[in-house]
């Protein structure tokens, strides 16, 4: 297999299969017409999307000395 096609199954593999072990174990422990699984599914989908920005902002901090000292700026004010 070559490496470029290894890392978009590794890719793949990271980012969908947890869901999919979630929701499996979900809606084979719950009524699929219960609100909870779909409450649960929605607070995962919004907690990976809001983890990424936050990691991406911090390390946007750590890395750009020219956004670090904008944010420091207005921190102070």
């Amino acid at each position: 297999m070559k490496l470029s096609n290894q890392l978009a199954v590794e890719y793949f593999l990271n980012k969908y299969v947890p869901y999919l072990i979630i929701y499996i174990l979900l809606f084979t422990g719950f009524d699929l017409y219960d609100f909870r699984p779909w409450a649960i599914c929605a607070m995962i989908f919004f907690i990976d999307k809001y983890a990424f920005k936050i990691g991406r902002s911090v390390g946007e901090y750590e890395n750009n000395v020219k956004f670090r000292n904008e944010v420091d700026s207005n921190l102070d004010e």
